[in-house]
């Protein structure tokens, strides 16, 4: 069954090549990276990261510095495979190599493979890609899973069915869950493999210093209390709107992010049909009294919510599952999210079982609830401590799972 996925995608690529061509000669498009070309200056010998997108690689980030702190002298490489997660490996770890991840094929990964010939690969969350894992096997190059869950889909048992070396690959997979390892061993995954050691995405790095100079670069005034309504998806700007259209307070400043930035147009409609005044967060510089940023640039989000007054996760309006919860607890802000929160279901209820988070049904809701913050400075810090409270002391699970992965692959720590 490889085989023929193989002969697919070569399909795709070869029907894709009068549009990739044009596109590889311009800047921004990742093109020459998607076919295998690495940056100048790769250094070998060291450890592979892969994760989707920005919340993955931002995980990834916190682990490789556990692993920096233990073996310094480790070369590291990070791969995305969007551009945001892209330029999230690039603002958080400048010293390390990141690229794109190449397509899914043989030659191009096993060119990847002897360029990097890395000590160990670890992949986050659910990015199993076939031939990637394949070409790390035939290599005898550990594979590492972390943070890893299973969805109530049954697309696993397909892959598994479709590719039975897949699970199998893996030298250690470090589960989320007790489901989530219940699911891997239901796949036929050894229980001396699994490990649960919880949600990876509490240790975060942060950098309050960045606030003061990021205010002054949005054109935000030392008394305007930032809202964000952070990765929203389809649906929810609607709502997020007709809530903030029910702050009666002048100091509040929305700061809309949509989850993908090619829905910025869409969003812009939107914006205009409900008659608010805004501005792109790339024209900032320039803003007057528009109460409404729409934010347009690449791995931002994190440092936005440095700045925010109360937070918004999108995803959670509607059914999409809610994005990360942990990026604005990390700066002491109280945590919004809707009812759909099953894609990050510890850390919503860690925030809720500390006062740090609050659910709402509906754009009603949001708007009462930002209301009630503005209003109150007293409930908004007390429940932004008691966010940032969640997220420590469930921290440090970073630590022990880079302890175990420099000692599977037979690398001493430093003392």
């Amino acid at each position: 069954m490889r085989g023929i996925y193989t002969f697919m995608s070569w399909l795709i690529l070869i029907s894709s090549l009068p549009f990739l061509l044009p596109l590889s000669l311009l800047k921004g498009y990742g093109v020459r990276g998607r076919l295998g070309f690495l940056p100048q200056g790769v250094r070998r010998d060291g450890i592979w990261l892969h994760g989707a997108s920005i919340g993955e690689v931002s995980l990834l980030v916190s682990l490789a510095k556990r692993i920096k702190s233990q073996a310094s002298l480790l070369p590291l490489s990070f791969s995305a495979t969007t551009q945001t997660g892209l330029q999230r490996a690039r603002s958080l770890f400048p010293n390390a190599t990141s690229f794109l991840l190449p397509l899914d094929l043989p030659p191009i990964l096993a060119k990847l493979f002897n360029s990097l010939r890395p000590k160990a690969l670890i992949i986050a969350e659910s990015e199993l890609w076939p031939n990637l894992i394949y070409q790390a096997k035939l290599r005898g190059c550990p594979i590492f899973l972390v943070n890893a869950r299973l969805s109530p889909s049954s697309k696993y048992k397909l892959l598994k069915s479709l590719f039975p070396y897949l699970f199998d690959s893996f030298t250690r997979i470090f589960c989320r869950e007790e489901r989530d390892k219940r699911g891997f061993e239901g796949l036929g995954v050894k229980g001396e493999r699994l490990t649960v050691v919880g949600e990876l995405k509490f240790d975060r790095p942060q950098n309050l210093s960045l606030s003061p100079k990021l205010r002054g670069d949005l054109g935000i005034g030392p008394e305007e209390k930032v809202l964000v309504a952070g990765c929203t998806r389809s649906g929810e700007e609607e709502k997020v709107l007709q809530a903030f259209s029910q702050v009666d307070s002048p100091q509040a400043t929305l700061i809309l992010a949509p989850r993908h930035l090619d829905r910025l147009e869409e969003v812009e409609r939107i914006l205009k049909r409900e008659e608010f005044d805004y501005i792109r967060r790339s024209q900032a510089s320039r803003r007057g009294k528009e109460r409404v940023i729409l934010l347009d640039t690449y791995g931002e989000l994190s440092s936005i919510y440095s700045i925010c007054y109360a937070a918004f996760i999108g995803g959670s309006l509607e059914p999409f599952g809610g994005h990360n919860p942990l990026e604005p607890a990390s700066f002491g802000v109280p945590v919004i999210f809707g009812p759909y929160m099953q894609g990050n279901p510890e850390g919503a209820e860690a925030l809720l079982r500390e006062g740090g988070g609050i659910m709402v049904r509906d754009e009603d809701e949001l708007a009462q609830v930002w209301r009630r913050l503005l209003r109150d400075p007293q409930e908004r810090e007390r429940r932004g401590k008691s966010a940032q409270k969640a997220l420590v002391e469930r921290s440090g699970r970073s630590e022990w799972v880079a302890q175990t992965i420099l000692k599977e692959i037979g690398i001493g720590t430093e003392d």
